[in-house]
């Protein structure tokens, strides 16, 4: 944005253009990273946290919040399928 306005091309409406063009292409990649790294992400979160760990401290009853760990569950469930 900065070279553009030095170079003083086009005025406001290519430096808005040019902005709406880059917010764009940022917003395709994010969606096809997000869309198409589900199977990366459930593979990361099980090495992070494996299944049977989680399991066993949701059957224990551990921690305050089984709330908070049913929805891991089901955040988990959801990226793995």
């Amino acid at each position: 944005m900065i070279a553009i306005g030095q170079v003083e091309v086009g005025g406001d409406i290519v430096q808005r253009t040019f902005l709406i063009l880059l917010g764009g292409l940022v917003l395709a990649l994010a969606l096809a990273f997000g869309l198409g790294g589900k199977e990366w992400a459930a593979a990361l979160l099980e090495r992070w946290w494996p299944r049977h760990k989680r399991d066993e401290t949701i059957s224990d009853g551990a921690g305050s919040d089984q709330a908070s760990m049913r929805w891991w569950r089901m955040a988990i469930s959801v990226i793995s399928d």
